[in-house]
């Protein structure tokens, strides 16, 4: 959850632009995890089910299964739109949910029988106490059946399985664990119209990544590559030359 905090941040800062929560790698995975998964109802093999739950690991006799917990980073809600309502919404926003929206099956498992009571209550998808073989286990599967391509993991195989098509391979690949690092989404910055208004940007948004003490992580593309050596220049110069 800290790691989808950190990202949520981000993206709310005044200089980026929206980006739906799911298009983060481990978002995208809790969902997948869950009962609000939608793989299963576009798979690609009518026999085999495709969501996470469905997916059996022997060795602790358990599926890829998440549970729900309550929304104690403050994560963003899914956007889940009336039929009745005229406003397009271009975007779906975080993965967590009102208890007015969850599974019926979701609450009972976290012992709420009666729903009306934890309607405005916000909840939020999770997965805990798995062995390291197991994540190994679940994020292959994740990769594997949905084809999702985000994240950058290391893997150890070159390449998955081949498939039927002839260059096609399955997204199968051991991944390398512990996952030494991972990437998230494209973002993009809008609204800088001078030097300072970039750095300003950097600013905002290495707050809630490169400065956080407790969960490592780090910001990069053209604005960032570039403006770090300016200002590490200009830090080298305000330290050794007198008078500035």
């Amino acid at each position: 959850m800290k790691m989808i905090k950190q990202f949520e941040s981000v993206v709310e800062t005044p200089h980026v632009a929206e980006v739906d929560t799911k298009q983060l790698w481990m978002a995208n995975f809790l969902i997948w995890n869950s009962r609000m998964c939608l793989d299963n109802f576009d798979r690609s093999e009518f026999a085999e089910l495709e969501c996470g739950r469905d997916q059996f690991h022997n060795e602790t006799q358990s599926s890829c299964e998440a549970t729900w917990v309550p929304n104690q980073f403050g994560l963003r809600q899914k956007i889940i739109v009336n039929p009745t309502d005229e406003m397009c919404y271009p975007n779906e926003g975080g993965i967590c949910r009102s208890g007015s929206s969850m599974h019926p099956a979701d609450l009972e498992d976290m012992g709420i029988l009666d729903p009306d009571s934890v309607r405005d209550e916000v909840y939020c998808p999770v997965v805990s106490d798995w062995t390291d073989e197991k994540w190994q286990f679940c994020l292959t599967q994740w990769r594997a059946k949905t084809g999702f391509s985000g994240g950058r993991f290391l893997l150890d195989d070159p390449q998955g399985s081949e498939t039927d098509c002839t260059g096609v391979y399955e997204k199968d690949e051991a991944l390398t664990w512990p996952i030494p690092f991972s990437s998230g989404p494209t973002m993009y910055s809008f609204d800088m119209f001078s030097h300072e208004e970039t750095l300003v940007m950097m600013d905002e948004t290495r707050t809630f990544c490169d400065d956080d003490p407790d969960l490592q992580c780090w910001l990069t593309g053209i604005a960032f590559d570039y403006w770090t050596q300016v200002l590490t220049n200009l830090d080298w110069l305000l330290s050794h030359c007198t008078g500035w």
